[in-house]
Parts: structure tokens; sequence; C-alpha cells
């Protein structure tokens, strides 16, 4: 089935090459991908308060570890399953040298961070969440299966990693101690805290894109 919708999408882009290149576009822009997600998250969480990591049930705290988490889980299940050819393996576009198209396809990790990211801001405001959750899917997801990036699956499946570890996440209760420690770290050492926060935030928008050129540095060299 999934080979069959890769080849419908495929003649789709090849009889509408303007609509194609704008969703390409889309789809290769950072800023209106997690960049859009990032101020919905920001607007979100944005309250007059004296303190940013420690306020609202630490909620930027475990929406970050949330993060985390789900793309970790999300690389370990696209490593250890067997791999998976994107769509585009079906067609002429196929692009063997990328790195896109060594990865395994399943499960989709713009779907588990924007995902998370979604969730996460459903979970602080729901009008917010809900505006989160359309941009993820018409904006980010949908593009992805109509370029053959992705089947179906692998974006259903991220979505159900990420949206499920950001809830998990942010209704759990929290260690004991956590929020003391958070509040003496903030108030302590506010500006190296805050940039690691931008730092993270900017790799968030990139996907982690860098963090992961960085780590594959280290590996080849290991």
């Amino acid at each position: 089935m999934e080979p069959a919708i890769a080849i419908f999408f495929s003649d789709l882009r090849e009889t509408m090459p303007n609509i194609t290149d704008a969703v390409r576009y889309l789809a290769n822009t950072q800023i209106l991908k997690g960049g859009v997600l990032m101020a919905l998250f920001f607007f979100s969480i944005a309250r007059p308060r004296a303190t940013v990591f420690s306020s609202h049930n630490l909620h930027v705290v475990r929406s970050a570890a949330a993060i985390v988490i789900a793309m970790f889980i999300g690389r370990i299940l696209q490593l250890a399953l067997p791999h998976r050819n994107r769509p585009n393996f079906f067609t002429e576009e196929r692009a063997p040298d990328t790195y896109s198209s060594i990865m395994s396809s399943f499960p989709s990790d713009h779907a588990v961070l924007m995902t998370c990211i979604s969730m996460a801001i459903f979970l602080r405001n729901r009008t917010i969440g809900m505006i989160a959750f359309v941009w993820t899917l018409a904006a980010i997801l949908a593009p992805r299966i109509y370029l053959g990036l992705h089947h179906p699956t692998d974006i259903l499946a991220g979505m159900l990693i990420g949206g499920g570890v950001a809830w998990a996440m942010i209704r759990a209760p929290a260690p004991a101690g956590l929020r003391a420690t958070i509040e003496k770290l903030e108030h302590n050492y506010a500006v190296p805290l805050y940039f690691l926060a931008i730092l993270f935030a900017v790799e968030v928008v990139r996907n982690f894109e860098d963090a992961r050129a960085v780590a594959r540095m280290v590996l080849d060299i290991i």
C-alpha cells in the first residue's frame, strides 16, 4: 500500500511543479518549522514571573527533558529496527548518498520532535496548543509525506512517541527536591542557564542538526 502511495505522490509532484517547489521550500526552511513552534512555546509560558525554569510545575524543564528523551527513543528505534527505505526509494527521485536516505525512515524524527513540542504547548495552554498541532500537521508533517520523505506510518509512529513522552513527562510527579535545585541554579547562575536554554532552543529549531553532526564526527574519530 505505502509504495503505491509513494508513487501516487511522485506523479502528483510532477504534475504540479510550482506547488511542489513551494512545499519543498516550506519543508526546508527551519524557521517555518521548529521556529514557529518554539515561538508558540515561549508565548504559551510568557507570563510575568520572577523565575522561568521553576515556574508552572517545572514546565520548561519537563518539556526540555521530554524533547531529549523522545528524540533518543526515536533514534534508538531508527537504529534498532530493520531499515526502512524512504518513499522516494520507489521513484526516480531517490538520492542514495544523502543523510536522509541513509537513515531509516521509521519513525519520523520530525514527527517525534514537533509533536513533542506541540503537546508541551497544549498541556500549558490549550488554545495555543491547538494552533501548534494544526501547524505541525499542515506545515511540517504533511509536506514530508507529499515530498516522499516519509511514509504515513512513519509520521504516525513519530507523533505517538513524541506526544506520549511529552504527556508522560509533564504529567508525572516531580522528583523530591528538584524544584528547590532548579530555583537555586536559576538564582545563582541565571546568565549561563539562560544562555544554554537559548542554545537548546536553537538546536530544537534546527532539529538538532548541529548536535548530530558533532556526534557523527566524534563517532568517526573514535
